[in-house]
């Protein structure tokens, strides 16, 4: 965890500081770090003939995963900030006559917001035209663009369709958007390599998607396209909302259940297949091999979404730690999972998903035993008291079990929840008792579901179909409360020094509580 929060000390500190360096300081840094390292590690071997103590060790290795979040930060918005669609705005400030036509793949699921359609484009080919001195200039770029369309055929334009289109750059909340007219726009064929598989996720999204929406309706399928495909842009903004003021957001998110469904239907899937099933488990090593390859095609097929990501890492680091006989230390996993993926894209940092995802996670790993053996005490002492019947464990409950992880996650994200959607839902803890249990379900149903339809579409449409009512009673569950205002906690400023403060009383606080029910 210490490593975690130097990393994350330096990618911001990399972000802030990105505007006073020049990147050739860079290695300047890295070495610098190595030298303060080499020179801390030298001094401490002098003065100690024994073995180098672990806290040498995490001194030195915090010092150099500092200087690696900020070459990460520094490196990823050097970059942001070289944008070559940033050059070519500030070129149209000074030659208004400019205009820009811009081929490239659409990079995000389309969303429809106020009559027009919102997405992210990959560039690959950019031409300007009516320039006085560069006109008909091409170039190749695969800068990454937000686009506004104006368009009246909304579902005309999917992610991975290549477009060709004319427009102009605005700024929009300082960060550039390309505007673009439904009558300049166009798809093309595809280009490149990398075509073919984007063409396959295209087509592989369109096949499950389509057995949604022909066996589950409109509303139905939104939720399933969100639980399954990553995809909420199909859910109303009532309905989102409702969501998030019942307090069951998080169960859109794609997360550790998801993966360990799938995994699951994997290796049973080849057990069933293969004669020699006795042989198929997680040691195996093609077994380990086949896991990872469909971890990395699903996060494909999804895209970028840091709950995945974090999620199958985590997985594939337990897998690992099977296959070499080692205990999985869940702190230990999720810390270098952290780790990988914030070094990968610092980007994150401003990520709701990615703070959502890792902050439930760390609540259920660090907290959530506290809390249920401060609940066997508790009960211990009332049954004691009272006389009741001893044979029977109130923490062993399965309702009380949800309830207690719920109440974990709930007091780990509300700081969260607060800075980035200005509310909390108080009422969690009932909704999540209500709907938990048949969302498990659910989600069987779609997973099974979706990845039979993949083989056999009339089966998959056959297998879906008892999951629409089950998404009905959510829907129900989630419309009732997420509708009782009264239930909502609103702030509408929270700032870093509130955020530090809480949990630095809630650590407190779980570290003396640690202590008292261990102090039985």
């Amino acid at each position: 965890m210490i490593w975690a929060v130097f990393l994350t000390s330096g990618i911001i500190i990399g972000k802030s500081l990105r505007t006073y360096l020049n990147i050739s300081s860079l290695p300047i840094i890295i070495c610098l770090t190595f030298f303060i390292s080499i020179v801390i590690f030298l001094i401490y071997k002098k003065k100690n003939s024994g073995s180098l103590s672990i806290r040498i060790l995490i001194i030195i290795a915090s010092l150099n995963f500092l200087a690696i979040g900020f070459c990460c930060s520094y490196f990823y918005y050097y970059r942001e900030d070289k944008n070559i669609f940033q050059n070519l705005y500030d070129y149209g400030l000074k030659n208004p006559d400019a205009t820009i036509i811009v081929e490239g793949r659409i990079f995000s699921h389309p969303e429809i917001k106020k009559g027009y359609l919102l997405f992210m484009l990959c560039s690959q080919k950019i031409t300007l035209q009516n320039a006085y001195s560069i006109q008909g200039l091409s170039m190749e770029s695969g800068d990454v663009i937000n686009v506004k369309l104006k368009t009246s055929n909304y579902y005309s334009f999917k992610r991975d369709d290549y477009i060709k289109a004319n427009g102009i750059l605005n700024l929009r909340d300082d960060s550039l958007m390309l505007i673009l007219e439904d009558f300049h726009t166009e798809k093309i064929p595809a280009k490149g390599l990398m075509s073919f598989f984007y063409n396959f996720r295209k087509r592989t999204y369109e096949c499950i998607f389509r057995v949604y929406y022909n066996k589950l309706g409109t509303s139905c399928a939104g939720i399933a396209v969100a639980l399954i495909l990553g995809n909420d842009n199909f859910i109303s903004s009532r309905i989102l909302q409702s969501f998030k003021h019942s307090g069951v957001y998080h169960l859109l998110a794609i997360s550790g259940l998801h993966v360990s469904f799938l995994i699951y239907l994997l290796v049973s899937f080849l057990k069933f297949a293969s004669p020699g099933s006795k042989k198929l488990h997680l040691k195996n090593i093609s077994i380990m091999m086949l896991i990872l390859l469909f971890l990395i095609f699903y996060n494909f097929i999804v895209g970028q979404k840091a709950s995945t990501l974090r999620a199958s890492m985590m997985a594939i680091l337990v897998i690992l730690a099977g296959f070499w006989e080692r205990e999985s230390n869940g702190k230990f996993i999720l810390s270098m999972t952290y780790i990988f993926l914030l070094s990968a894209f610092p980007e994150f940092l401003n990520n709701i998903g990615f703070w959502l995802s890792f902050t439930a996670m760390a609540a259920i790993i660090y907290i959530n035993g506290i809390f249920a053996r401060l609940m066997k005490k508790t009960w211990k002492k009332i049954k004691a008291r009272f006389k009741f019947r001893t044979d029977y464990n109130l923490e062993e409950n399965y309702f009380m079990k949800i309830f207690i992880t719920t109440f974990s996650i709930n007091i780990f994200i509300m700081p969260v929840m607060l800075y980035f959607f200005k509310e909390f839902s108080l009422i969690a803890p009932l909704t999540n008792i209500l709907i938990i249990p048949v969302f498990y379900l659910l989600l069987f149903i779609l997973i099974l579901s979706s990845a039979v339809s993949l083989f056999w579409p009339p089966i998959g449409n056959f297998l879906i179909l008892p999951a629409k009512p089950l998404i009905l009673y959510i829907l129900k569950i989630v419309n009732f409360f997420g509708s009782k205002n009264f239930f909502i906690l609103t702030l509408e400023t929270l700032s870093y020094f509130y955020l530090t403060i809480y949990y630095l009383l809630l650590f407190v606080l779980l570290f003396l509580l640690n202590k008292y029910v261990k102090n039985d």
